[in-house]
Parts: structure tokens; C-alpha cells; sequence
């Protein structure tokens, strides 16, 4: 692992080795000790219970070489909300960052959004220990799908900045851009 490698890339990595393994047709779900580790993530009933679980706490590990004043509680987070999501490699799509999957397709279009505007500003609201419980509900309203790198990178830097961010995607007023160091998703496939 590179230390130029973004916090966001090495979630990305973390939630692919979780999800998938090789086999001799390609790749498939994970089983195992891996599929019991994802599911004792999603059932974490707070930071404390995630950190619990090993598979979290290496990547707290992995991310705190990356940025060595990574917030536990949000590693914890980014955890639970990884778990929640869906093993398909199409969930490394562009198309598939947040806030842009759920957001206002133009802001004079309210009924464009798939996510409440209510919602929206309850996500918003989130905070501290809160955002383990909101991320999680994001990703189950979406179905588990959702681009692991966008997820990461609005965990980890949640503050006043992300908000504006994500209010400015919702309304339609911004165009959701993929990550800068994003590559195509075929790429970063395991």
C-alpha cells in the first residue's frame, strides 16, 4: 500500500476484499469469515460494536496510515455503512456517488429526488455517533448501492464544508463530478 493513497480508495479497496474473492470463474461473493464479518457490521448496534469487529479495526488500521488522525467513531461509521452494501461491482460506477444517485435531477423538480428532502435534512442534522445510524439508513434506502468512495470520503470529512457540498448536489444547483482519482470502475476491480 502506497501512503499517497487516498482515505476513499483504501475504503474502496477494504469494502472489495470484503465482498468479493477469486475463484476459477472470476470473481464471487465472499463467504466465510469475511460474509460473518460484514454481517456482524451490519447488525452493529453502535461504534463500540463495530470496532469489535476485527475486519473494522484493520481498517482503522489501513486508513490511519493514510490519515493518521482518522476518527475511530467515523471509521466505525464507514464501516457499518460498507457492510450495507450491495456486492456488486457496478456499485463502482460514477454513476453511483452520493449525494447525485439520490439528488434532484434540477432544482425546480422537488419530486426528481429518490431521497426525501425530510430525509435529507435529518442526514444533514447527523453528527458524531449519529452519522453510523444515518449512513446506515442512506445506504438501506438506497438498496445498497451506492459508490464506496463517495460514501468514504463524505464519512470521513463530514463537516460544514461536505454539507454545503451535498445541499448544493441535492438541489440540483452542482453537477456531481466523479472523484478526482477515480478510475474507471473496470480498474479498480479486484
Amino acid at each position: 500500500m502506497s501512503d499517497s493513497k487516498r482515505a476513499e480508495d483504501i475504503a474502496a479497496e477494504w469494502w472489495q476484499e470484503m465482498s468479493f474473492e477469486r475463484s476459477s470463474g472470476g470473481l464471487r461473493r465472499a463467504g466465510g469469515a469475511k460474509r460473518a464479518a460484514l454481517a456482524k457490521l451490519r447488525r452493529a448496534e453502535g461504534s463500540i460494536d463495530a470496532l469489535a469487529v476485527p475486519e473494522a479495526i484493520d481498517l482503522y488500521r489501513r486508513l490511519r496510515n493514510a490519515e493518521p488522525g482518522v476518527d475511530a467513531d467515523r471509521v466505525a461509521a464507514l464501516a457499518v455503512a460498507l457492510a450495507n452494501l450491495r456486492p456488486e461491482l457496478e456499485n463502482l460506477r460514477p454513476d453511483r456517488r452520493t449525494p447525485g444517485i439520490f439528488a434532484r435531477k434540477s432544482f425546480d423538480d422537488p419530486d426528481s429526488a429518490s431521497l426525501s428532502e425530510a430525509r435529507f435534512r435529518r442526514l444533514l442534522q447527523a453528527d458524531g455517533v449519529e452519522l453510523l445510524d444515518a449512513f446506515r439508513r442512506l445506504v438501506r434506502l438506497l438498496d445498497g448501492r451506492a459508490e464506496p468512495r463517495s460514501l468514504a470520503e463524505a464519512i470521513l470529512h463530514w463537516g460544514d464544508r461536505m454539507r454545503q457540498r451535498w445541499i448544493l448536489e441535492y438541489y440540483g444547483v452542482a453537477i456531481a463530478t466523479p472523484h478526482p482519482g477515480a478510475a474507471p470502475a473496470a480498474a479498480n476491480a479486484p
